[in-house]
C-alpha cells in the first residue's frame, strides 16, 4: 500500500512539474522576476521524482553533460578572478541556468509532454510580438520608445531577438513536417509568424548576437531537414532577406 501510495505522490509531483516548466516557458519573454520564481517551484517540484541512473544517463549524452560542462568551465574560471565573492557569483549564476537543460531532457523524456513546453513559449512570443506591432504604429510609440529600451515593451531589444529566433527555428521544424503531409493551412501559418518575428528582429529589436544564433541554427535546420537542392534554395532566400533587411533597416 505504501509503494502504491508513493508511486501516486510521484505522478502528481511529475504532473505538477510539467505545468510549472510551461508556466516557465510562458513568463520567460515578459518577466524575469516571475521566471525565475516559477523556476524555483519547478525545481522543488522536480528533484523528488528524479532518479539517479535517469540524470546520470543524461549527464552521459552529448546533449546532456555540454551544459554541464560549461557549468565546470564557469567555476573553474571564477576561481581565478580578483573580484569579491558575490561579483564572482554574480558572474557564475547565468552558466548555473545550463543545469536545467539535463533535467528538462530527463523530465521530458519521461512525460513525453515536452511540446507543450514550446507551445507555451511560441503563444507567449506571439502575443508580445503582437502587443508590439499593435503598440508601435502608434502615435504614442515616440513617448514610449524614449521611457522603454528601444522599440520593446518589455526587457530589451537582444533579450526579444533571441527569443524571436527561438521560435523562428522551432517553426521551421513544424513547418518543415507539415509540409512533409502535405497541411498547407499549417504551413502558411507558420510561414506568417516566423517572417512576422523575423521583420521584427530587422526593423524593430535588432540584435548582432541573434543574427549570429541564427546562421548557426540555419546551418544545423539545414543539416538535420534538407537535401542539398532545399539547403541551397533555403540559403538563397536568407541571403536575400540579409540584402533587403541591411539596405532597408535603420539599425
Amino acid at each position: 500500500m505504501g509503494g502504491l501510495s508513493e508511486d501516486i505522490t510521484q505522478k502528481k509531483l511529475a504532473s505538477i512539474a510539467d505545468g510549472l516548466a510551461v508556466a516557465v516557458a510562458v513568463a520567460l519573454p515578459w518577466s524575469t522576476s516571475a521566471t525565475t520564481i516559477l523556476a524555483v517551484l519547478w525545481v522543488l517540484v522536480l528533484l523528488p521524482t528524479l532518479r539517479w541512473p535517469d540524470v546520470r544517463r543524461e549527464f552521459l549524452t552529448p546533449a546532456g553533460g555540454l551544459p554541464v560542462l560549461l557549468v565546470a568551465l564557469g567555476v573553474v574560471g571564477m576561481l581565478w578572478t580578483d573580484g569579491t565573492l558575490f561579483e564572482r557569483w554574480k558572474g557564475l549564476d547565468s552558466f548555473l541556468k545550463l543545469l536545467a537543460v539535463p533535467l528538462l531532457f530527463v523530465q521530458f523524456r519521461r512525460s513525453g509532454h515536452g511540446d507543450r513546453v514550446f507551445l507555451g513559449y511560441l503563444v507567449s512570443c506571439v502575443v508580445l510580438l503582437a502587443a508590439t506591432l499593435i503598440i508601435f504604429p502608434t502615435p504614442l510609440a515616440p513617448t514610449l520608445i524614449r521611457y522603454l529600451d528601444g522599440n520593446v515593451l518589455v526587457k530589451n531589444a537582444p533579450t526579444q531577438a533571441g527569443e524571436f529566433v527561438t521560435c523562428i527555428f522551432g517553426l521551421m521544424f513544424f513547418a518543415h513536417e507539415a509540409w512533409e503531409r502535405k497541411r498547407w493551412t499549417w504551413v502558411l501559418g507558420g510561414a506568417v509568424i516566423i517572417f512576422a518575428m523575423l521583420a521584427n528582429i530587422i526593423y524593430l529589436s535588432t540584435s548582432r548576437t541573434a543574427l549570429v544564433v541564427a546562421f548557426v541554427l540555419l546551418a544545423l535546420f539545414a543539416i538535420k531537414r534538407l537535401t542539398p537542392k532545399g539547403a541551397a534554395a533555403v540559403f538563397a532566400i536568407a541571403i536575400a532577406i540579409g540584402v533587403l533587411g541591411w539596405t532597408s533597416s535603420p539599425y
